[in-house]
């Protein structure tokens, strides 16, 4: 399944490595360059304290764009943005 998690925080990460993990092709749509970039480059992951430092449990292959106008099909959208910015996620992905 095509997962469009609209917004990469914290929230929307985390839906997106456990759909990852599940086998589901995961791309978000997010306004911040830099999270675009570090998910293009590594993934999407989680991380838990087993002990004092952080452990990598989960990591996926996922995708990031910041103009949703790339993306040209999804089985699913995901918004996952604080309720200011519902307005604006929802118009830049109809």
């Amino acid at each position: 399944m095509k997962i469009v998690i609209v917004g990469a925080g914290a929230i929307g990460m985390l839906t997106g490595a456990y759909l990852a993990r599940g086998g589901n092709e995961v791309v978000f749509v997010e306004k911040d360059e830099d999270t675009v970039i570090a998910v293009n480059q590594y993934g999407v992951g989680l991380m838990a304290l087993v002990t004092d430092e952080p452990t990598a449990l989960v990591f996926a292959p996922a995708r990031a764009f910041s103009d949703p106008r790339e993306i040209k099909s999804s089985d699913l959208i995901i918004l996952a943005v604080k309720s200011f910015d519902t307005h604006t996620a929802i118009s830049s992905v109809a």
